[in-house]
């Protein structure tokens, strides 16, 4: 069995998730944020663990772009690679947001 992959988080994605965090700080307060940070860190944890929870996206089908993969935990994905040793994280997309649009505009500035 192999271990628990290392959590790469890119500067993307940490710009990403403080605009959640600040969101969800303004509309529902500080302690509704604590809970749902630490219910995403610990599904994070589970996803270094046992990646293959994600989905396969299709909205990047053709492109060219492989190995990612998306998690959606409350109203947020996680956009995810990962090999043997590593889960990069790519970035956490709301799910008010038109993922596709969002997706592909990343993806095409990277």
């Amino acid at each position: 069995m192999k271990g628990i992959r290392k959590v790469v988080v890119l500067q993307s994605a940490k710009s990403d998730y403080r605009r959640i965090k600040s969101y969800v700080t303004q509309r529902f307060g500080a302690e509704a944020w604590l809970v749902i940070n630490n219910e995403l860190q610990t599904k994070i944890n589970k996803l270094a663990a046992t990646p293959e929870l994600g989905s396969n996206i299709s909205e990047i089908d053709g492109t060219g772009f492989t190995g990612f993969k998306k998690y959606q935990y409350k109203n947020a994905y996680v956009v995810y690679q990962t090999s043997d040793s590593l889960l990069s994280i790519y970035m956490f997309i709301p799910s008010m947001r038109d993922f596709r649009r969002h997706l592909m505009d990343r993806l095409l500035a990277a």
